[in-house]
């Protein structure tokens, strides 16, 4: 059961690929609205951009000043620390990284850093696309520490000049059947001029729960969004932070099962919203990166978290197989599909 202790400041995890622009303001919406006492953990996780590192590094020590510290991934905070039981975070500190390992090991590089600090007793995982427009994190606190069964609880998310929401930021878990329909019908079911939006329809919970969003209720899901959640410090180390198996995508799935099996739950609080950047749409299609990393995260899931079958297993592995040769076969013939 996760700690609920009223005092204490909270790790905002950022973790930066790249997109140095979009990280400052994510940290500078923070800045100006939050109330609640936190410590910036930034990750710059193998960025390839020439300046990224050195670009970020200058704003954080012109916002921090003194209060800014900027380490390697190899560092460990005993290290630099002249007595490791008072280590302190310091207001904000960057893990430069040489390596790209993905979302979960990216952010599971700042674990070290988080769990040495006593003073520490939540962490935030942030999206660097998130926005900050009103101060949601003491609200957030008091509605987790008022439900014992709290694993995680996340604000709505709301798409850029908009006010209608990001429904990624509530879902229904994913059925294992699911998976092979879409894997072995998705692109005809594109090619009918339907988008992915559509098809995820079925497990956008808040399009059930009209009434209570108006209302601004705390409403129960399964899956919340990894760009902006908020999670106790002792149960989200106490597990060694995200499953390291996977590059990119079933994160949120993964950690919905490790909560299942320890009795917790998830929670939306859509009384309080930011901006999520990266819900705003797209005509361009996947590239065979991305495809190949859904892929592998997808098969990870259903053959460790799942409770599938051999058979079913099987028959996944046979629907990816076909996800990616028609993936594949669509990107030579240059058919352009919504998305």
């Amino acid at each position: 059961m996760p700690s609920k202790n009223e005092t204490g400041r909270t790790a905002l995890l950022i973790l930066n690929y790249n997109n140095v622009e979009d990280t400052m303001e994510c940290v500078r919406s923070v800045r100006r609205w939050n109330t609640a006492p936190v410590a910036f953990v930034l990750v710059d996780n193998g960025s390839t951009r020439p300046d990224a590192v050195e670009k970020l590094d200058a704003f954080l020590a012109g916002e921090f000043g003194p209060g800014y510290r900027r380490v390697s991934d190899t560092d460990r905070p005993a290290a630099s620390a002249e007595d490791a039981g008072t280590f302190r975070l310091p207001d904000a500190l960057l893990i430069a990284s040489p390596t790209n390992d993905g979302y979960a090991r990216g952010n599971n590089k700042a674990l070290p850093w988080i769990e040495a600090d006593a003073s520490i007793s939540r962490v935030m995982v942030l999206n660097n696309d998130i926005l900050f427009t009103e101060d949601i994190l003491p609200r957030l606190i008091a509605q987790a520490d008022c439900r014992r069964d709290c694993a995680v609880i996340c604000p709505a998310l709301k798409k850029p000049d908009s006010d209608e929401f990001d429904h990624n930021c509530a879902r229904r878990r994913v059925k294992v059947g699911q998976l092979i329909a879409n894997n072995f019908f998705h692109y005809l079911y594109r090619l009918t001029g339907r988008t992915d939006e559509d098809a995820m329809r079925s497990r956008y919970i808040l399009l059930d729960h009209k009434d209570e969003v108006a209302r601004g209720e705390v409403i129960e899901i399964e899956l919340p969004s990894g760009s902006c959640m908020l999670m106790d410090k002792a149960l989200f180390c106490g597990m060694g932070g995200f499953d390291p198996h996977t590059f990119l995508y079933y994160e949120e799935d993964i950690l919905h099962k490790r909560f299942e099996e320890r009795g917790l739950r998830c929670y939306v609080d859509t009384s309080l919203s930011c901006i999520h950047l990266g819900a705003a749409t797209t005509d361009k299609s996947p590239g065979e990166f991305l495809i190949r990393c859904n892929g592998e995260a997808q098969r990870y899931w259903v053959c460790h978290y799942s409770g599938a079958s051999a058979p079913i297993r099987w028959l996944h592995g046979v629907s990816l197989r076909f996800h990616a040769f028609t993936a594949s076969l669509q990107k030579r013939l240059g058919v352009k599909m919504r998305r």
